[in-house]
This record gives structure tokens, sequence and C-alpha cells, in this order.
């Protein structure tokens, strides 16, 4: 582990040096102050980072400039969709269609799909025509005398 291009050896011989050179009674003040004063410099750099992002913020227009455009951009390509529509209508109608089939139901489409009945079941508007074939073959193997 290096701090700043210096071993754990060198930091070691640092350090006695330090002992030696102030003693043990200033050793634990200056380590104090070494403390307070990198406490300082990370809250100014910290500080100076905010200002810097702020000012960045400020010259960078890109929300009030890139919604706009986006609304042009799409504005422009329904223009061309119409163009084209225009120019060929019978192939704009297949594609509308097209799209349309490819999408799955939505809303009250899918309500409308979900309320069919299964393959093979009688429609509800079918039953009464049924009930009614059924009725008038009833009658017809009732005596002539009586009729449902």
């Amino acid at each position: 582990m290096e701090i700043l291009g210096i071993g754990p050896f060198e930091l070691i011989v640092i350090l006695i040096l330090a002992l030696a050179v102030f003693g043990p009674d200033k050793l634990p003040e200056i380590g104090a102050k070494l403390g307070r004063g990198m406490r300082q410099m990370r809250k100014a750099t910290r500080e100076f980072s905010r200002e810097l992002e702020k000012a960045r913020a400020a010259l960078d227009p890109g929300q009030e400039i890139s919604q706009p455009l986006a609304e042009i951009k799409e504005v422009a390509q329904d223009a061309v969709a119409l163009a084209q529509a225009a120019r060929d209508p019978g192939q704009a109608i297949r594609d509308s269609v097209m799209r349309s089939l490819a999408s799955p139901p939505t809303g009250p489409e899918k309500q409308e799909t979900e309320a069919q009945p299964p393959e093979g079941a009688v429609p509800e508007a079918a039953q009464p025509e049924a009930a009614a074939a059924e009725t008038s073959e009833t009658a017809e193997d009732l005596p002539s005398g009586r009729e449902a």
C-alpha cells in the first residue's frame, strides 16, 4: 500500500523522524492540526464541486432545447407520413390496417374480444332462433288438433 508514492517502510521512517524532531508532547497537536486542515480541504473541494456543477447546469440548456426539438421532430414525422399517404392512399390504408391487426387490442376493443363466446358455442342472438326451430319441430310432431 503506497500513499503519495511512499511505501509503508518510508512512512515509518518519517514518523520516527517527526517524533524525534518535535517530541512526544507536540506530535498530538500536529496530528490534530493536520486532521483539521484535511477536513477543511475536503469541505472546500466539495463546495467547489457544487459551484462547478451549478455553473455547468446554468450553461447547459439541454432540457430547455431538447423538448421543443423533440416536438418539432414529431410534427415533421407526421408531415412526412401525411405526404406519403397523399401520394398513395391505398398503401396508407393497408399500412394502417396491418398496424392495427399487428398490435394487441387495448381498452374497449380488448373487452369486446374477451366477451366473445368460445368456439362451438351458440351465440346468444342465435339461441332464440334455435329455440323457435325446436318449437316448430315439436309443433309438427303434435296431433293436428292441438298446437303448441
